[in-house]
């Protein structure tokens, strides 16, 4: 009997080995499968974006690199974000995972604020930053002309120049107070000296200004327009002279 056993031994143990891999083989395929269904299932079906007025929302999935049917949790959403930070018109973005198969893309965009007429014509932000016109005929926008010897940084980048300053100082002063003057003017012209002048877009109506004091001259076109809004505003003036301490010299149009 114990011959018998012994002589069994080796066969039972090529078995249990034969067992060890069929069962391991299924636990194999069971976990392949598993994961091929989860990865099914965290697969990405949609990407919903939001704060984009200016980039199209095609623009920006095409910056994420991203492509329907990704696993969501290969994605590296921060080197995605960076790419889409890379488009000068998009200062912030942030991503993240709505499980199961949804992107969620939120991005705070530079507003183009006016453009300034350099070698050819680009845009600025409410900063300062160096923006592309390259959508320029969408936006009704006061241009900053007459500087020169910009050293231009790449879009997105910051303009470093104190006439440029200046002039974008006073497109803010024109946005505020309680008779906003932004989409009254068409131009503001800077002369090498300082000297600054604004072109109504109406009728075209120049208002020297000066090199200082911007603040309080724009508040006292405010306070003309309020008193000649009934008979046509700025439009029946050639010009309005600012230049002069408490004083405003005007030209009617012949």
């Amino acid at each position: 009997m114990r011959e018998f056993i012994k002589s069994k031994l080796p066969f039972i143990k090529q078995m249990m080995f034969l067992l060890m891999i069929a069962t391991t083989t299924i636990l194999i395929a069971a976990a392949i499968m598993s994961y091929a269904e989860a990865f099914e299932v965290f697969s990405l079906e949609s990407v919903k974006i939001r704060g984009n007025e200016t980039v199209s929302s095609d623009e920006i999935f095409r910056l994420t690199g991203f492509s329907f049917g990704d696993d969501m949790f290969a994605a590296d959403l921060r080197e995605a974000a960076v790419r889409l930070e890379s488009n000068p018109f998009i200062r912030k973005a942030v991503i993240f995972r709505e499980l199961p198969n949804s992107f969620s893309i939120a991005v705070i965009e530079r507003k183009p604020f006016a453009f300034i007429a350099l070698d050819e014509l680009y845009c600025t932000d409410l900063s300062g930053h160096l923006l592309p016109s390259r959508s320029h005929k969408n936006f009704d926008l006061p241009v900053i002309t007459g500087i020169e010897d910009v050293n231009l940084p790449s879009y997105g980048g910051k303009i470093e120049s104190p006439l440029f300053q200046k002039a974008l100082n006073i497109v803010k002063i024109l946005g505020e107070g309680p008779i906003p003057l932004y989409n009254a003017i068409s131009e503001i012209n800077l002369t090498p000296d300082g000297e600054v002048s604004l072109i109504g877009a109406r009728k075209g109506t120049r208002i020297y200004l000066g090199k200082s004091g911007f603040r309080n001259k724009i508040d006292r076109i405010r306070s003309l327009i309020a008193t000649l809004n009934p008979r046509g505003g700025l439009g029946r003036y050639h010009y309005v002279d600012l230049r002069f301490d408490n004083q405003v010299i005007v030209k009617e149009r012949s």
